[in-house]
């Protein structure tokens, strides 16, 4: 369990199995088959945090986040994707602390490692 700042607002992700599950459920596709696809955006030596955003599927990321952050609130009234993305606000996409620390919460939580590498 992590938590990030996103934009103004702090949120808890937690990559379980329920996090699994509820990706699928809210978007029909598997979330460790959409983490694989990002296995080489980590920061290579050098390189910008928008560098690193370029590379990234941001709503693909977004939609991990959501469902990392539903699963830390399991059992509390969420929103919908759309509903959350709408709380959320202005959010900085180039903020390496949000982007790294969703990534690192995803690797090690459902890859076992502490980056997705």
């Amino acid at each position: 369990m992590r938590e990030l700042m996103i934009g103004k607002k702090q949120i808890g992700v937690r990559a379980t199995a329920l996090a699994l599950l509820y990706f699928e459920q809210e978007f029909g596709k598997d979330l460790l088959a959409e983490l694989v696809k990002m296995k080489d955006i980590a920061p290579k030596p050098g390189e910008s945090i928008e560098d690193t955003v370029a590379k990234l599927d941001i709503m693909s990321f977004l939609k991990i986040t959501w469902a990392m952050n539903k699963a830390d609130k399991y059992g509390e009234k969420f929103p919908s994707f759309e509903g959350w993305l709408f709380e959320l606000g202005e959010i900085d996409l180039t903020d390496p602390g949000f982007i790294l620390g969703a990534l690192e919460e995803a690797g090690a939580g459902f890859l076992g490692k502490g980056k997705v590498k």
